[in-house]
């Protein structure tokens, strides 16, 4: 069941303007991908440190000798969220409606995206990824 409370602090973390987006890598130097800023909250939250340098310019999210792929949701953030899935399906507001054209579209029978398509892939800024999580998980069911 999603952490509403968590999942609260991750939005705020997209909309604040403190984070610079990037693609191809949870984080890459300076730039965040959408995961990668929830992986960001998660550890400044509990007070870890967790980002390492992989062998390419992408940073590895590496917790208890263990590692992450560099693009996917850790399973502790996943945990933390209280999320199953390593790249979440997100449903998009009537006023973000994407286009279903592209050959390379990722969506699901219901209209639904995963956050990494809609990051990379669509270029959605943070600020319309965080109106998709909160319209999924803050105002569709439990909130």
């Amino acid at each position: 069941m999603p952490n509403v409370e968590n999942i609260k602090k991750w939005v705020d973390a997209l909309e604040s303007n403190q984070y610079e987006q990037g693609t191809g890598a949870l984080k890459e130097g300076d730039k965040f991908c959408c995961l990668g800023v929830a992986s960001d909250v998660y550890l400044k939250e509990t007070q870890q440190e967790g980002w390492t340098q992989g062998i390419t310019d992408k940073d590895v999210f590496s917790l208890d000798e263990t590692q992450c792929d560099v693009d996917d949701l850790p399973l502790q953030v996943r945990g933390w969220l209280g999320l199953v899935e390593s790249n979440p399906t997100l449903s998009i507001p009537s006023h973000l409606s994407i286009s279903c054209g592209d050959l390379n579209c990722q969506c699901t029978k219901d209209n639904r995206y995963s956050a990494i398509y809609l990051n990379d892939g669509k270029g959605f800024r943070f600020n319309q990824i965080a109106e998709c999580i909160r319209y999924t998980y803050l105002t569709e069911g439990d909130n």
